[in-house]
C-alpha cells in the first residue's frame, strides 16, 4: 500500500511541478495534503504521511518552511506513523521508517553532518530488516553521506551494498575511488561507465570526472581551464569554480594568466556563478588573497576566514579544494607557519579519507608535503 501511495503520489508531483525539488513542489505537496483534509481512513493516513514527508524532503534540499511550520509537520508525520506502523519493523511497512529516518537525515544535513549520518545509517538498517540487503533502498544515500563527513573510500564500499550500482551510484563511487586515492580502480570504473552507457546524458560529467583524475594522477591541473572557454561542455559555474580552485591550488597559475577574474565573469547573466554561494565565496575569496594593493596581514586574517566558511561547504572535495588553495598562497607569500598547520590538516583528512594510503587527495600539493616546515615531514 505505501509503494503504491508514493509512486502514485510523486508521479502526480513530479508531472505538476517537475521532479527536482523546488518550491513550486513544495506548493504541490502541501497543497494536497491540505485537500486530503482530516479523514481518517487507513489508506487517506498513508497518503498524508508520503506527501508530509515529500515535503519535508524539499524543504531540507530548498528551503522554504518556516520553523513552526516545519515542527508541525514532523509532528504530524510522528502521529501517522505511531498510528499506522508503530514498531512492527520487521514488516513491509517498516520501509516507512526508514523513509522517514531518510528524511531525517536530509534535515539534520542542514544542521549537522553527523546527525545527518546516523539518520542515513539508521535508514537504511531499517530499510535492511524490512526489505532484505539486496533490495533495500539507501545506500546511495548513506554512500554520499559517508563521503560529506570524509570517508569516501567507506563510501564507495557502501554503494556496491546493493548489487550492480546503477549509473548515478557508480559515478559516485569513481569519484569516492579517486578522493581514497585509488585511481586505477577509479578509472576502472569510469571506463566501465563510459562502455556501458555510451549516450548518457551525463556522458560530460564522465568526462570532467576523467579530467579530475587526470589531473590527480599527473599533479598538472591546466586542462581543468578548459571550463573556462565558452563552447566546451564543462563551461558551467560549478566547474569553472572548481578548476579555478584546483588550479590555485598546483605549483603554477599561468593556466588562468589570461583568464577573466572571477568577479568579472560573475557580471554575466549567462553565468551565474554568485547562485554557486559559499562555493562562489571561497574562490572569490581565494583570488582576493593575491590582490598586493591589500597589505599582507588584513589578507592573512581574510585566508583564515575562508577557511572556516570552506568547513562549511557542502562537499568534502570542495573543502579540500578551498584548503588546499589557501595552503599554496599561504606557501606563496612565505607565511610557513599557517601554511604548515593548514597542510598537516590537509594531509591528516587525506590520510584518512583513503586509509593511509594517500597524502594528496587532489594530487597539488605533493611538492609543499616535501618541504622542511611542512609538519611531520618524515613521515610523509
Amino acid at each position: 500500500m505505501y509503494d503504491r501511495a508514493r509512486a502514485s503520489i510523486r508521479a502526480a508531483l513530479d508531472a505538476g511541478a517537475g521532479e527536482a525539488p523546488s518550491a513550486a513542489r513544495l506548493d504541490a505537496a502541501l497543497a494536497a495534503l491540505n485537500r486530503l483534509g482530516r479523514r481518517a481512513s487507513r489508506p487517506t493516513e498513508i497518503q498524508r504521511f508520503v506527501l508530509a514527508l515529500e515535503a519535508l524532503r524539499v524543504h531540507a534540499a530548498v528551503g522554504g518552511l518556516g520553523g513552526d511550520e516545519v515542527r508541525t509537520l514532523r509532528a504530524a508525520v510522528d502521529a501517522l506513523y505511531d498510528r499506522n506502523v508503530g514498531r512492527r519493523a520487521g514488516t513491509p511497512l517498516g520501509e516507512l521508517k526508514a523513509e522517514k529516518a531518510r528524511v531525517e537525515a536530509s534535515l539534520a544535513a542542514r544542521r549537522d553532518d553527523a546527525q545527518a549520518l546516523w539518520d542515513e545509517a539508521l535508514a537504511t538498517h531499517l530499510s535492511e530488516r524490512a526489505l532484505g540487503p539486496a533490495a533495500a533502498r539507501g545506500w546511495a544515500g548513506l554512500g554520499a553521506r559517508l563521503l560529506r563527513v570524509g570517508l569516501p573510500l567507506d563510501a564507495a564500499h557502501v554503494l556496491t551494498k546493493g548489487g550492480e550500482p546503477a549509473f548515478a551510484e557508480g559515478f559516485v563511487r569513481a569519484q569516492c575511488l579517486r578522493l581514497a586515492g585509488a585511481h586505477a580502480e577509479a578509472e576502472s570504473v569510469l571506463t566501465h561507465l563510459a562502455a556501458a552507457v555510451p549516450h548518457h546524458a551525463a556522458g560530460e560529467d564522465l568526462a570532467w570526472e576523467q579530467l579530475l583524475l587526470a589531473a590527480a594522477r599527473s599533479g598538472d591541473p591546466a586542462p581543468a581551464s578548459v571550463a573556462y572557454e565558452m563552447r566546451s561542455a564543462h563551461h558551467r559555474p560549478r566547474r569553472i569554480l572548481e578548476a579555478f580552485l584546483l588550479i590555485m591550488s598546483g605549483p603554477s597559475t599561468m593556466p588562468l594568466s589570461e583568464r577573466a577574474p572571477l568577479r568579472n565573469l560573475a557580471r554575466r547573466n549567462s553565468l551565474p556563478l554568485r547562485a554557486e554561494g559559499r562555493l562562489f565565496e571561497v574562490a572569490a575569496g581565494v583570488e582576493g588573497l593575491y590582490a598586493t594593493a591589500t597589505p599582507l596581514p588584513t589578507r592573512l586574517q581574510r585566508a583564515g576566514r575562508l577557511v572556516a566558511v570552506a568547513a562549511t561547504l557542502d562537499s568534502f572535495e570542495h573543502e579540500l579544494l578551498a584548503v588546499a588553495a589557501v595552503v599554496r598562497w599561504l606557501a606563496r607569500v612565505r607565511a610557513f607557519t599557517p601554511a604548515a598547520v593548514l597542510l598537516a590538516r590537509y594531509r591528516a583528512n587525506c590520510l584518512a579519507a583513503s586509509a593511509g594510503r594517500c597524502a594528496d587527495a587532489l594530487g597539488m600539493l605533493g611538492d609543499l608535503l616535501g618541504k622542511p616546515w611542512c609538519i611531520g615531514v618524515n613521515s610523509a
